[in-house]
């Protein structure tokens, strides 16, 4: 079941275990991030779980940080990705992700382009 993360101040992202983060900016709506159990089936169809997927995805409508994000994707770069709420708390929601980015383009009139940030991982 897909979680939804409400309230952010901020999303940020740094390369795995630099622990310098690079805010990207506040997503335009909530975003859905969504862990479940990674599974596999033997043979036998006895079904054996070993760590935990997860996957999520925002939406941003500045794009200051598309650049650097798809060279860091390009390079097939890990990141972390921290969430700061607007109770100034914060949360790193992924360790060592693998992300995707990819422009949206608006044809309305009132629209807003921007890009939109897609992660996975895998824990154990």
């Amino acid at each position: 079941m897909a979680k939804k993360y409400s309230g952010i101040k901020k999303v940020e992202y740094s390369p795995t275990g630099a622990n310098t983060f690079t805010e990207i900016g506040v997503p335009l709506t909530d975003g859905s991030i969504k862990n479940e159990a990674a599974k596999v089936e033997t043979s036998k169809g006895t079904q054996l779980y070993a760590g935990t997927n997860k996957e999520g995805n925002f939406v941003f409508t500045t794009d200051t940080a598309y650049t650097a994000l798809e060279t860091a994707m390009k390079a097939d770069t890990e990141l972390d990705i921290r969430l700061t709420y607007m109770d100034n708390t914060t949360e790193i929601i992924a360790v060592g992700a693998n992300i995707t980015v990819s422009k949206t383009i608006k044809s309305k009139v009132g629209e807003l382009n921007g890009f939109e940030l897609a992660y996975k991982t895998f824990s154990v």
